[in-house]
């Protein structure tokens, strides 16, 4: 399709101009274990499935600072990441809150 043409290359050449920018190749979680002593800010999420959207939000979750945002696309868009989000955040405080179109974003 539309993105037929990407490769980790072409992606490293974009960003080239950007400090602090890493790269972990290969399949979400399996190239998380590297960060999990790491904290994060801000995390983007673009999934569009349940299982990786959950496993997303069961990995960054625990790590995001307090004030720490989740940004995801597709939430209104795709079944399984409204899913997701509903059943991780079932039982916490925090709000889902509709942004846009299709966004979503939850604020620790």
């Amino acid at each position: 399709g539309w993105l037929s043409d990407t490769s980790l290359d072409k992606v490293k050449e974009y960003l080239s101009k950007y400090d602090g920018v890493f790269f972990f190749k290969g399949l979400f979680p399996d190239t998380a274990s590297s960060l999990s002593s790491e904290k994060f800010c801000l995390v983007h999420l673009d999934t569009d499935l349940y299982q990786s959207t959950l496993d997303a939000l069961t990995f960054f979750w625990p790590r995001l600072v307090d004030g720490g945002r989740i940004i995801c696309h597709d939430y209104n868009a795709i079944d399984g990441v409204h899913q997701a989000f509903d059943t991780f955040f079932k039982d916490f405080p925090e709000k889902i809150i509709e942004v846009a179109d299709t966004q979503v974003l939850v604020i620790k």
